[in-house]
């Protein structure tokens, strides 16, 4: 029984810390990825990408650091929207205050980043 709860704790769902939503034109998809591995080269962080063989319909961006994972991925539903969120790696509870500020800046900074492209409305959450 106490295997089961172990699994149940490291399995639980991972909230994100910071969240933003990018309203955008899909053919400037490019342009945005562009802008986030710019953000991600400035940050040292790994930078991944993949379409899940759908020609660029959909996507995720994973973009990985010291703790860090930030996940930028398109809503299916609304296809000119797409969800950034920032997530604390260190499974430490609750999370620590330097890494909330340590999100808040990087948030900060990607939304320079994106800022750039032309007709893009970011909404924080």
């Amino acid at each position: 029984m106490k295997r089961v709860a172990e699994i149940a704790t490291n399995n639980r769902e991972q909230l994100p810390i910071r969240s933003l939503t990018i309203t955008i034109d899909p053919g400037q998809r490019e342009e945005l990825f562009d802008q986030l591995r710019k953000f991600a080269d400035k940050h040292d962080l790994e930078f991944m990408t993949t379409d899940y063989g759908t020609g660029g319909e959909r996507f995720l961006v994973e973009m990985l650091g010291n703790h860090i994972k930030i996940l930028a991925v398109d809503i299916p539903e609304a296809p000119t929207l797409i969800a950034i969120d920032f997530y604390d790696q260190t499974n430490v509870i609750p999370v620590p205050e330097e890494m909330i500020e340590t999100m808040d800046d990087l948030a900060s900074d990607l939304i320079s980043f994106i800022s750039e492209i032309p007709n893009l409305t970011i909404t924080e959450e």
